[in-house]
């Protein structure tokens, strides 16, 4: 299973429909993407009902290991927005029956504030 505890290498936001062939299979009838980033391999999407984490392993990028975080279980979140030194957010969510938060880190430029209201709104 994907280690959440290392975190996330700087998200930087795409275009969720850029995310979509990855999704095919995944997403159930209904469910779509509202939010997508990405580091250099490994991607986690904001969809209409969960937290898709995408991680791309080995050399090849053949194994990928999606991690769904429905939003029903997620109790507690907060949000970290960027500063003036420091330009990066976080969001940090404590998932029902997971013992350790866990962490993304977005790159400078993303509202984290409007992925904030999704997580509120659908949880």
């Amino acid at each position: 299973m994907f280690d959440f505890t290392k975190g996330f290498v700087k998200l930087k936001s795409i275009p969720p429909r850029q995310v979509m062939p990855l999704l095919e299979g995944v997403l159930v009838e209904g469910e779509l993407p509202h939010a997508a980033f990405e580091t250099v391999r490994d991607k986690v999407i904001f969809t209409s009902r969960r937290i898709i984490a995408i991680d791309v392993q080995g050399v090849s990028g053949v194994k990928v290991d999606y991690v769904s975080i429905p939003y029903k279980r997620i109790s507690i979140f907060s949000c970290e927005t960027a500063g003036a030194v420091d330009r990066d957010a976080e969001l940090t969510i404590f998932v029902q029956g997971y013992s350790h938060p866990i962490r993304f880190d977005f790159a400078s430029g993303v509202d984290i504030c409007k992925i904030s209201q999704m997580i509120a709104f659908y949880c």
